[in-house]
């Protein structure tokens, strides 16, 4: 049977509670999209936030090198912080 989704897309699969779910679809209402529109969306600007790239680098279909991009706060703080493991009992 042939797959009607668009080859360039994947599924990504969550489980969470009814409660998560329906404040999802709540707030996925609101701003008139639908709850898989509304997860993607959001999920796709906090990765962008936790990478320190902006939503216009996506948009455009432009990728930057590594090397050109400039660490977060956030990343720059989590790669000096010392790892638990490492800490002598």
């Amino acid at each position: 049977m042939p797959s009607t989704q668009n080859p360039s897309s994947n599924v990504i699969k969550l489980r969470v509670p009814p409660e998560t779910r329906d404040l999802i679809s709540r707030a996925a209402a609101l701003t008139g999209k639908s709850r898989s529109q509304f997860v993607r969306d959001s999920a796709l600007r906090r990765a962008l936030d936790v990478l320190g790239h902006d939503e216009e680098d996506v948009e455009d279909g432009r990728e930057d090198d590594e090397e050109d991009r400039k660490p977060s706060a956030a990343l720059r703080k989590l790669m000096t912080a010392k790892a638990p493991w490492d800490d002598p009992a």
